[in-house]
């Protein structure tokens, strides 16, 4: 009861700005030069085909970065490569590692840098604002053996403006589940399009009731570091802007709902005007 108090005064004290919408940059198309490390004769096929080709395997190939583990001794710096051992065999085996870090970081803070491999294929036909990724020294093809494989793969450093909340996009980028990506930004389940708003503003408003108001805040910023990581990157998908849309629209309604026995926050402009028209 006394943590809820304290949560509930930090609550009434906090002014908040956040935009009403998130915006979507200027759409950039994936270039097919990108694609052609694959095959040269891709050449005269739409990028989003094989997107979405690729996107039929995904599951498969996220699946296997769960058995990728980097052999000791563990660098202290950023390498130029890493060895890695793989024990999900036989498997598509990852191409590179991302040193995955924050960037323009505040002068003094220190930074955490996450080792994260991929796959160059998924990467480089979903991510319009990245450079092609370096071809690795020798090619990785899947082992027949069962045993575990191990291989040597080039490290690339990657800043981004949320490292915390690139795994959630990279899980999209891999396997293009709308689903799986609402599921991982909203506590439950939301009601359907075809309920109407209705149900979508009763579905907020029971988030409301049931979540303080300073983590619907901590979560709604989850969801902005995916659009932002989103677009530093250039992944332009309308499934992707789709789930974050309505993520950040259900969040947008839970914070600003007065919540009967809970003071009610100090709005600064983005979210008065929200705040209005949802308490109509």
């Amino acid at each position: 009861m006394k943590d809820v108090e304290q949560e509930e005064k930090r609550e009434a004290k906090v002014s908040i700005t956040l935009p009403a919408r998130l915006s979507r940059p200027k759409f950039k198309r994936v270039p097919i030069e990108k694609a052609l490390f694959m095959n040269e004769a891709l050449k005269d096929v739409p990028i989003e085909y094989i997107q979405d080709e690729l996107a039929q395997k995904g599951q498969k190939l996220l699946s296997v970065l769960e058995y990728v583990s980097v052999r000791p001794p563990l660098p202290s710096t950023i390498p130029r490569e890493v060895e890695i051992e793989v024990t999900d065999a036989p498997a598509d085996l990852p191409t590179h590692m991302l040193a995955v870090y924050k960037k323009n970081l505040p002068a003094g803070a220190r930074n955490v840098v996450t080792m994260l491999a991929v796959h160059q294929c998924v990467w480089d036909v979903n991510c319009a604002h990245m450079p092609s990724l370096p071809l690795p020294l020798t090619p990785n093809t899947p082992s027949s053996s069962t045993a575990p494989t191990r291989a040597t793969i080039p490290v690339v450093p990657l800043g981004l403006p949320n490292p915390e909340a690139f795994r959630e996009l990279l899980c999209y980028i891999y396997t293009k589940r709308a689903d799986e990506l609402l599921a991982e930004l909203l506590p439950a389940p939301p009601p359907s399009a075809v309920q109407g708003q209705d149900a979508l503003d009763r579905y907020a408003r029971s988030l409301a009731g049931g979540i303080p108001r300073g983590e619907l805040v901590r979560r709604m910023a989850r969801v902005q570091g995916v659009w932002r990581n989103a677009c530093a990157l250039g992944v332009f998908d309308d499934g992707l802007w789709s789930m974050l849309d309505l993520a950040w629209d259900v969040y947008g309604k839970a914070v600003v709902a007065n919540v009967p026995g809970r003071p009610a926050p100090v709005w600064d402009g983005s979210l008065a005007g929200l705040s209005a028209s949802f308490a109509r």
